[in-house]
C-alpha cells in the first residue's frame, strides 16, 4: 500500500530481539527487572508508533499467543487465549497493546464437521472479545472476517464512511 502501513511481524520476537540481544534463553520467562525495562521500551516504541499514526501510516503487529488463566470474579477462573507477552502488575505489555490499539484481532479456524468427516476448513479474524480469547476492535465491523488484511481493510474503511 504504498507505505502507508508499518508491519511488525511477532511483536513477542521483536522484544527479544530488540531487549535481550536476541538472546532467547535469557527471555524465557520474560523474567526479573527486564520485564520492567520492556514495558518503559515498548511505551516509547508505541510513541513511536503514534508517530507514524500521526503521518497516516496503520501500524499492524502480529504476535504469537498463549493460554492464559483469567480470573473473572463472578465465576470460576477458566482459561482464555491471549497475547504471547508478559502481563505482570509491575509490567504488563500484553494489556498495554491491548488497550493501545485500535484492533486487536485473534487468528483462528472455522472447521465444520459431518460425524468425523471435515466439511469446511477456513481461516477467519474474531473482532469482539470472547470468554476463550482477547479480541477486541474500536471500528463497527463484523464478528468474524475473512483472514485477509484486504478483507480487514475494506472492513474499516466502510466502518469510516
Amino acid at each position: 500500500d504504498n507505505f502507508d502501513n508499518l508491519i511488525k511481524n511477532n511483536l513477542d520476537a521483536f522484544i527479544v530481539k530488540t531487549i535481550y540481544n536476541n538472546n532467547l534463553k535469557d527471555a524465557n520467562g520474560w523474567g526479573g527487572a527486564k520485564c520492567v525495562e520492556m514495558d518503559n521500551e515498548l511505551a516509547m516504541v508505541i510513541k513511536a508508533f503514534e508517530y507514524l499514526q500521526k503521518k497516516g501510516i496503520s501500524i499492524i503487529l502480529s504476535c504469537h499467543s498463549q493460554i492464559v488463566n483469567f480470573k473473572d470474579p463472578s465465576q470460576p477462573d477458566y482459561h482464555r487465549w491471549s497475547l504471547d507477552l508478559p502481563s505482570r502488575k509491575d509490567a504488563d505489555l500484553r494489556n498495554r497493546i491491548i488497550n493501545w490499539s485500535s484492533a486487536t484481532l485473534f487468528g483462528t479456524r472455522e472447521v465444520e464437521m459431518d460425524g468425523k468427516k471435515v466439511t469446511s476448513d477456513s481461516r477467519v479474524l474474531k473482532t469482539q472479545e470472547h470468554a476463550t480469547y482477547d479480541a477486541k476492535c474500536r471500528y463497527t465491523i463484523p464478528e468474524s472476517i475473512e483472514f485477509s488484511y484486504k478483507t480487514f481493510k475494506a472492513e474499516v474503511e466502510k466502518a469510516r464512511k
